[in-house]
């Protein structure tokens, strides 16, 4: 606005370059550039201002280079000057009015360097003459007003300008008068930098009307150059023009100015005050002048003439002449002046109607109309702070339609000019003369192929756009930042309704435009607002648009509307940082500007978010930008997902921010990893509030329960994105719905960048984890979300690999396991076989974190009942679901070895049955099982089937343990093929003829697996002959056989498995012997070929119809017959043999073709078998090995054989080994299968077979318990069975065999001693008597004296007498017992002569007959009285106890002989037969006994006396202690005379002796009740051990050691041993003997420290030093004192076998 741009001037015209010589040189020629542009005339229709003299036609026009005056040749001032068009040569107008001056012709002057050149002094003269009314001194400016020198300081530095450039053109030339500088000095320059000083201080004072305007603009005064300033030389002209009272008489300083003292036009009459007075629209010069100084205080000349010169210059004003305003010349104050146009400041109504035609210029389509307007609006409407905002936000609103009117408007060019070839509208055409400055003219149509598309009317718009639009507007801008976005804006919306009411009202008629087109006014709005930004008029205020349009979004809109046009805004290109407007023009910046701020929307919606109450908006924003199709990066979401943290998001936030991720990922998904950790942060910082919202549906309203779903459910929807799954599957499997994704802009029409996806994609595991936590929370919606997400990523995933997805197992495989086992807990049809497809794909990785999940689960509490309803809601809702889901299509996996790693959903599911302690448990469990479908079953029998192959030994091992222990609860599930089997044992075969085999699991599996088939074989699962064939071999193999084949049958159309060499059973095999009775034992019938088991009975191979078990019956037997020591073999094992060997008894028919040949096997395995019965083993194997024999009896294969006889025999040595305890179990069947087994097989000889062998006392004791302990048994009946026996023996005709007679003689001896019951018939009797009398008659006239034993037959007899009561046998066998008891007398009293030898048991027999059953018989018999015959007898008893020699080896037979002789001899005693003097007495001279064997036979007597429990032998032998007393003394004193220590050979006197002083002792005691009649003092007591004691002591003596270091002789020691146990049982009778010890003292010392040690000292020194001994008991006592005495004959037997062998050894002389 200051008129001197320097390229502001009218090219080419207003480009002279002229040329010129130099008058000192002409040679030498200069050129030089006058720059100018023609003043056109003031209206349409007009010429321009001419002079015309001279030939010269000078004209008005405005210099941008300072011209030289041609007619005065000084400097023209000032910014206009006349020019001549034809001879180039400027004047001034003063010159040309003079009449002084001269006119030279046009065209007739030659241009010379005198014409161009002027001294500086006269520039300087000039310039102070020109402007000498503002050549202002230091001191005259502080005496002007603001505005004075505002105007001063524009004028100069303008002139400033115009000679710069004229004198760098080379307009002018500098004369050169010596000087080095020719500006030097110039008064120009410093006075611009002196008034440019001064406003910049900011002292000076501002009118108050200039001050009013700085301040309704913000501009201060020292930055404010009023006269470059648009607005205000508006405001300024609306101010002259406004009406005004005068308030001073004069306004001027100077009276002598015409100008100033013009009088003031009246502003007329008016009716009221109230009346709005309207501005002048003509007035002298002299008001302007007045207003000027009353307004804006530019009193001085100066400033005023310039100030009227740049206003009238610039067409604010003009003259009604018509004449051109020249400051130089003086202009009268009554010269006329009007308004041409209406200024948008006045106070008229006149403003409207500019404002209308503003408006309506910018609504055409002529572009020359519309630049009119903006003309209009640019010259007469510049916006400035007093202003109207209504009239600010119109102007902006026509504005604003003109630029959103562009496409329009060139949708019209297109159609109605392009296509018709018509001219376009407000372009000039090429033709039309080119308007000032033609530089600047770009509505000049150009004649090039654009013209027909439209490109010059869009250029020609872009101009006026450049060089009107965008300045006003930025200058409304510039006045109210703040202010401009909401106005704009506000006015944007307008037109965005406006245009969306006109586009749908002929479709919408009724309902409101907001209500129903919201989203599209919403969407045209922003559109608008980017246009602005396009056509770059939003300056600084794009953010605050941005802003304020996402503010006024309505919910629906923020909700579900998608906004393609935020693309075009936000969008960016890869290589930009941020969007920026793309329009900046260097002369629409701000003044004090550094340019236009770069636009941020994203940071806009950043700090709005972070604002205190920003958080909700700013995330549905966001959400709506990403449903639009804005690409928002990854860095973007971290930035808005930790605001969302530090702000404690809500879920209901956190659920529409991670819409905004799903929309934005839906849309885009590769290359944004990065989005996983936003995820994963979120869903771990909201965890506790989604949980409770999940678990506490209840008391939270039902928009959080929906929030904290949508949010999971978006969240992993994102995550399966990024991992590259497809979004038809997420559609499908509704993790994103339908309605979330219809009104998204296409993927293939939104601009999106293809990047690469990251590798490796690494899947968070906080995000698993904090899924694992969701899904226990127990919300079934949530579980089939985290479903539907881990079955996505394991199988759909298509940006991970294989690997990564086991990786991803590997490293979460227990959180993923503990989710899966929640998703069968839910009962759901959209995941029903998700998870089946995803516990296949995540145990084919990894499957111990399962099974450590389901043994924790598992695991057993203490509370049963509790564990009871645990265990029922695990099977009933996790694994009974796991099992249904086995014969669905998801339950596998295409291209894994799948099937191993599901075995243990089978084990766990199962095994409760039988591992659970409590009984209801495992039956609830079982009864679960067995609602199993055959289709189930048959489908977890493929994933064994398939499974076991691939496993290795420890595998098989525990699945074929486990099938072990399921079968029994599912007998007829075929758990395993016969194929699978069958493979296995062969690969095991293979192994080990390789030279690979091995032990452990390998062997152990093998076992189970053969287990397991027969098991199966036991339950009936029908098997083939080969199948049968191959487990039968292999079976054989692994017991143990050593060679073992398949051997071809005689027929060679068939094979049998040979099998032998058993040395031993591996212990790993032992479970294939338990499995034995039970596949023995199966009911199932079985068709098999008699050559399959070896039969050679059998050419026809015609198969038998058998039990199953059959074809194992050969390699039981086997086994049994092959071990050596069946004992080797554990109890268990051992029992199982016995119970298949009973098994095969009992229930296997050994008369069929195909075992019949098997008999002799069974025999010898039933013979190995019955000597396991007197081992030291457990009962439990001897009942079963008697339950065998038993069987076998009974089945009636047996005869009486040696195997039957054999069998009785080990019964009756277990029952002797058992001491015939009646309550033992193991007794009590013994004894039942013995008389069994006589009672079913004595008729076939079982008896006579028994007693042809040697006798067995045993066997009687036995038979006799059998017979009396059966009270059940009736009496007849035990009579009869006894009869019977006998009568199998005695009917049977004589043996050839002597030693056989003989056995049987005694065995019938026995039977009737030990088993005969009284009342059998006599017939029996006289059959028995008839056979022994045959028996000795054969024996005596065949002289048989070596094989045969007569004596049996006198026991025989004697024991016949027992049963001779005449009440028992009548008078008719009398004659037959009388013989016998003669014979017996006769025979007793031969061998008490010892003139016949008879067996120990044998005397014991006739004794106790002659003493018992024969007097009756003895008497008719011998007729002497019974008496004197029992005397007779005693004395030979008598002779026998003296004289009787025992024998080693029967000491114990011995001595019950003596003691039935010695009971004779007190039977006779008690029957007054004085036959005890005898005793001492040498009954036959011709032998004396020895003392010590006297001594023996007294003791005899004491033991049988004592022994009998009524005492009434006791007072006999004690009258008979002088007696006594003569052996006793004898025996001793033979070594008590000796002095010296008795020999090794007195060992039997000595102790014979110390048994009678114990005996005596003993006797005396037992006398205690009646001591008062007998020793009432205890005299008899002392006097017993005074005799007795002495004596023995004595003998005692002669063992003193003579000192500790001696060494004791082993007859020293049971000496000294002998007295402390008398001592000791002294103490213990508590006899009277014991109350005195003192003359025992030195005797009891010597034994304390005689240094010997054993338990009889040492007993004795204890009670000696006071500790209490038991009682006696008299029976222990008796039976202690006859082993004593069997002791001492032992001795006295080696003593003798010594003797007789030095007696052998002599050699004599």
């Amino acid at each position: 606005m200051c008129a001197v741009h320097f390229d502001c001037y009218d090219y080419p015209d207003g480009n002279h370059l002229f040329e010129y010589g130099i008058v000192a040189d002409s040679e030498t020629r200069k050129v030089g550039v006058h720059r100018y542009c023609l003043v056109p005339p003031e209206g349409r229709g007009l010429e321009v201002y001419k002079i015309e003299r001279a030939g010269h036609s000078f004209c008005l026009v405005n210099v941008f280079t300072l011209p030289l005056c041609i007619l005065c040749h000084d400097p023209i001032w000032g910014c206009q000057a006349l020019h001549c068009a034809s001879c180039m040569f400027f004047a001034h107008s003063s010159c040309l009015d003079s009449d002084d001056s001269i006119v030279f012709r046009c065209g007739s002057l030659e241009l010379d360097s005198s014409h161009v050149t002027v001294s500086l002094s006269r520039v300087r003269q000039t310039f102070e003459d020109f402007y000498g009314d503002i050549f202002l001194s230091s001191e005259d400016l502080g005496k002007r007003t603001y505005e004075e020198i505002s105007i001063s300081f524009a004028t100069i530095w303008t002139q400033l300008q115009i000679y710069s450039n004229g004198l760098a053109l080379g307009s002018f030339v500098i004369a050169n008068d010596g000087g080095d500088d020719k500006s030097e000095g110039f008064e120009l320059q410093v006075l611009v930098e002196r008034y440019e000083a001064y406003l910049s201080s900011g002292k000076l004072s501002v009118s108050a009307t200039l001050g009013e305007y700085l301040q309704a603009n913000t501009i201060h005064p020292s930055l404010h150059a009023m006269m470059f300033d648009w607005s205000t030389l508006v405001y300024i002209s609306s101010t002259i023009r406004a009406p005004y009272e005068v308030r001073n008489a004069s306004v001027s300083n100077s009276d002598s100015s015409p100008f100033l003292n013009a009088t003031p036009v009246s502003a007329g009459k008016q009716d009221n005050d109230e009346t709005p007075r309207h501005p002048f629209e003509v007035v002298p010069l002299g008001h302007i002048r007045d207003v000027l100084g009353y307004e804006f205080h530019i009193f001085s000349e100066g400033p005023a003439r310039h100030c009227l010169e740049h206003l009238h210059r610039l067409g604010f004003f003009c003259c009604v002449d018509r004449q051109p305003f020249f400051p130089s010349r003086v202009t009268s104050n009554n010269r006329e002046c009007y308004f041409p146009l209406p200024l948008g400041s006045d106070l008229s109504a006149d403003v409207e109607t500019l404002v209308c035609a503003i408006e309506a210029c910018l609504s055409e389509l002529d572009l020359s109309v519309n630049e009119v307007g903006l003309l209009l609006l640019v010259r007469r409407f510049w916006p400035n702070g007093l202003a109207s905002e209504y009239a600010l936000r119109r102007l902006t609103r026509a504005l604003l339609s003109w630029i959103f009117a562009e496409d329009d408007n060139l949708a019209t060019i297109l159609r109605d000019f392009i296509s018709a070839g018509h001219s376009l509208p407000g372009i000039r055409p090429p033709t039309e003369p080119a308007s000032w400055p033609s530089s600047q003219d770009s509505r000049r149509a150009v004649p090039t192929s654009s013209v027909n598309n439209g490109g010059d009317y869009v250029a020609s718009r872009r101009t006026l756009l450049q060089k009107y639009v965008a300045r006003w507007l930025l200058a409304l801008h510039n006045q109210d930042i703040s202010a401009y976005p909401r106005i704009v804006f506000d006015v944007t919306r307008d037109i965005a309704t406006d245009y969306t009411f006109r586009a749908s009202a002929s479709m919408i008629l009724v309902e409101p435009l907001e209500k129903n087109h919201g989203p599209d006014i919403a969407d045209r709005c922003l559109r608008f607002v980017i246009k602005l930004s396009q056509t770059s008029v939003d300056f600084t205020a794009l953010d605050d648009l941005f802003l304020l349009w996402l503010q006024g979004l309505d919910y629906e809109v923020l909700a579900k509307a998608s906004m393609p046009s935020l693309q075009r805004l936000l969008n960016r290109d890869a290589d930009s940082a941020a969007r920026f407007s793309t329009y900046v023009d260097a002369t629409l910046a701000s003044p004090g500007g550094g340019g236009l701020e770069m636009a941020d929307p994203w940071g806009v919606i950043r700090r709005f978010t972070e604002q205190p109450n920003g958080l909700t908006s700013g995330i549905m924003w966001l959400r709506l930008l990403a449903r639009s199709g804005v690409e928002i990066d990854v860095p973007r979401f971290v930035e808005f997902g930790n605001i969302a943290r530090k702000r404690n998001t809500n879920l209901a936030q956190a659920a529409i921010f991670v819409e905004a991720m799903l929309t934005s990922t839906w849309l885009r998904s590769m290359g944004r990893q990065g989005l996983q950790p936003v995820i994963a942060n979120l869903l771990t910082f909201l965890g506790p509030a989604i949980q409770t919202s999940l678990q506490r549906t209840t008391n939270l309203s039902s928009t959080d329960h929906h929030s904290a779903i949508d949010f999971v459910r978006h969240s992993l929807s994102i995550c399966l994105l990024l991992y590259g799954c497809e979004r038809a599957l997420l559609l499908s499997l509704g993790l994103v719905k339908e309605e979330e994704i219809k009104d998204l802009p296409s993927r293939r029409r939104i601009n999106t960048r293809t990047e690469k996806a990251a590798d490796p994609i690494i899947v968070d595991p906080s995000l698993i984890r904090v899924l694992n936590s969701y899904v226990i929370s127990g919300s079934e919606e949530v579980a089939c979300i985290v479903a539907k997400f881990l079955h996505s990523l394991m199988l759909h995933a298509s940006l991970l690999e294989s690997y990564e997805i086991d990786n991803f197992v590997l490293r979460n495989g227990s959180t993923l396991y503990a989710c899966i086992w929640q998703f069968y807990a839910v009962q759901h049809h959209s995941i029903s076989s998700i998870r089946t497809s995803l516990l296949l794909r995540v145990l084919v990785v990894d499957v111990l974190p399962f099974r450590d999940l389901l043994t924790q689960i598992f695991r057993l509490s203490t509370n049963w009942e509790s564990r009871f309803v645990h265990f029922i809601a695990l099977f009933l809702t996790r694994l009974f679901r796991i099992i249904m889901d086995v014969t669905s299509p998801a339950f596998q996996i295409e291209g894994r070895q799948w099937r191993p790693c599901v075995l243990d959903i089978f084990y766990y599911c199962f095994q409760s049955i039988w591992l659970d302690e409590k009984e209801e448990i495992r039956t609830a469990i079982e009864t679960w099982a067995q609602t199993l479908l055959p289709a189930h079953m048959d489908a977890i029998t493929a994933c064994w089937n398939d499974a076991f192959a691939s496993l290795p030994a420890p595998e098989r091992l525990r699945l074929t343990t486990f099938l072990l222990q399921l079968h029994p609860h599912f007998p007829t599930w075929k758990t395993l093929s016969w194929n699978v089997i069958i493979e296995a044992l062969l690969e095991d075969s293979y192994l080990q003829n390789n030279g690979n085999n091995e032990d452990g699991p390998a062997a152990a599996h093998l076992v189970s697996l053969l287990l397991l088939s027969v098991q199966m074989m036991e339950s009936g699962i029908e098997i083939d002959l080969f199948s049968c064939r191959k487990l039968k071999l292999h079976l054989a193999k692994v017991i143990g056989f050593n060679d073992v084949e398949a051997v071809p049958t005689p027929s060679g159309r068939a094979f049998y498995i040979r099998f032998e060499n058993l040395v031993n059973i591996p212990v790993s095999c032992y479970p294939c012997i338990h499995a034995f009775p039970r596949i023995l034992d199966a009911p199932h019938s079985f068709d098999l070929p008699p050559s399959m088991m070896g039969s050679p009975l059998v050419d026809d191979d015609k198969t038998c119809r058998v039990l199953i078990g059959t074809i194992w019956i050969d390699l039981v037997l086997s086994v049994i017959c092959s071990i050596e020591d069946l004992l080797t073999l554990p109890v268990f094992t051992l029992k199982s043999l016995l119970e298949s060997l009973m098994v095969v008894i009992f229930k296997h028919d050994f008369s069929s073709l195909a075992i019949k040949h098997l008999d002799v096997m069974l025999r010898r395995a039933l013979r190995k078998s019955l000597d396991l019965l007197l081992l030291d083993i457990s009962y439990e194997l001897r009942q079963v090995t008697l339950s065998v024999i038993q069987t076998y009896i009974r089945r009636g294969t047996a005869i009486s054989g040696v195997l039957v006889v054999d069998s009785i025999e080990k019964a009756v040595a277990l029952i002797v080994s058992l001491k015939h305890n009646n309550e033992d179990i193991l007794v009590g069947q013994a004894k039942g299968f013995i008389e069994n087994t006589l009672v079913t097989l004595t008729p076939s000889g079982i008896f006579c077979s028994l007693c042809r062998r040697p006798p067995n006392p045993d066997f009687y004791e036995v038979l006799k318990s059998i017979m009396q302990g059966n009270p059940r048994r009736p009496t007849d009946a035990t009579v009869h069975f006894q009869e019977d026996l006998l009568q199998s023996v005695i009917s049977q005709p004589p043996e050839i065999d002597w030693k056989i007679t003989h056995n049987t003689a005694q065995h019938l001896n026995m039977f009737v001693e030990t088993v005969l019951y009284e009342g059998v018939s006599e017939s029996i009797i006289v059959d028995l008597g008839s056979w022994m009398t045959a028996t000795a008659r054969r024996a005596s006239g065949l002289g048989v004296d070596t094989d045969f034993d007569f004596n049996t037959l006198l026991s025989l007899a004697a024991n016949l007498l027992r049963f001779s009561k005449p009440s028992i046998h009548p008078s008719g066998s009398s004659w037959m017992l009388q013989s016998i008891a003669q014979t017996i007398l006769e025979v007793l009293d031969d061998v008490l002569r010892i003139k016949a030898r008879a067996t120990p048991p044998t005397l014991e027999a006739l004794v106790e007959v002659s003493s018992s059953r024969t007097h009756v018989v003895i008497s008719n018999r011998t007729g002497r009285p019974y008496s004197t015959v029992v005397g007779t007898l005693a004395r030979s008893a008598i002779y026998f106890l003296q004289n009787q020699t025992w024998s080693a080896s029967d000491i114990d037979d011995e001595r019950t002989a003596a003691l039935a002789v010695a009971r004779l001899v007190l039977y006779a005693a008690n029957r007054g037969r004085n036959v005890l003097p005898d005793m001492h007495e040498d009954i036959h001279s011709q032998r004396s006994p020895r003392p010590g064997l006297t001594l023996r036979a007294w003791n005899i007597l004491l033991l049988a006396a004592l022994s009998d429990p009524s005492s009434k032998h006791d007072t006999l032998l004690l009258a008979q202690f002088d007696r006594f007393l003569s052996p006793y003394i004898k025996t001793l004193g033979v070594y008590v005379q000796a002095h010296t220590p008795p020999p090794e050979t007195a060992a039997a006197d000595i102790e014979h002796a110390y048994i009678a002083l114990k005996s005596w002792l003993l006797l005396i005691h037992r006398l205690t009740p009646s001591r008062q009649t007998i020793d009432p003092g205890g005299d008899l007591t002392k006097r017993i051990w005074n005799e007795l004691w002495p004596p023995f002591e004595s003998l005692v003596d002669l063992f003193q050691p003579t000192g500790h270091g001696d060494e004791f002789l082993p007859l020293s020691t049971a000496v000294w041993s002998s007295v402390a146990n008398l001592f000791v049982f002294i103490l213990q009778l508590r006899s009277p003997i014991a109350m005195n010890t003192i003359p025992h003292l030195t005797l009891l010392d010597r034994l304390r420290e005689s240094g010997r040690r054993n338990s009889a000292l040492s007993k004795l020194s204890r009670a000696l030093n006071g500790e209490a001994l038991p009682d006696i008991q008299l029976d222990v006592v008796i039976s202690q004192t006859m082993q004593d005495v069997g002791n001492a004959e032992r001795l006295r037997s080696f003593e003798r076998d010594s003797r007789q062998m030095t007696d052998r050894r002599r050699v004599p002389t």
